[in-house]
């Protein structure tokens, strides 16, 4: 069955912006929330936190949800 099986490929639009110091969504590049927006649709779920570091200050609550 497995052989059957064809990928989907999606080329999405990539961002050389650095993410250091992003703290909000609307300090976010717009390559990147093109990116969400694709993963909440493709997902039919809510991103709620974003990660752009190992640290605890480089998690952002997009959602508001804490």
């Amino acid at each position: 069955m497995l052989s059957e099986v064809k990928p989907v490929y999606q080329t999405l639009p990539g961002w050389k912006e650095s993410l250091t110091g992003v703290k909000t969504k609307a300090t976010m590049p717009k390559a990147l929330l093109g990116y969400l927006d694709f993963i909440e649709r493709y997902t039919e779920a809510k991103i709620n936190l974003v990660s752009t570091g190992a640290g605890r200050e480089a998690v952002i609550d997009i959602q508001k949800a804490f």
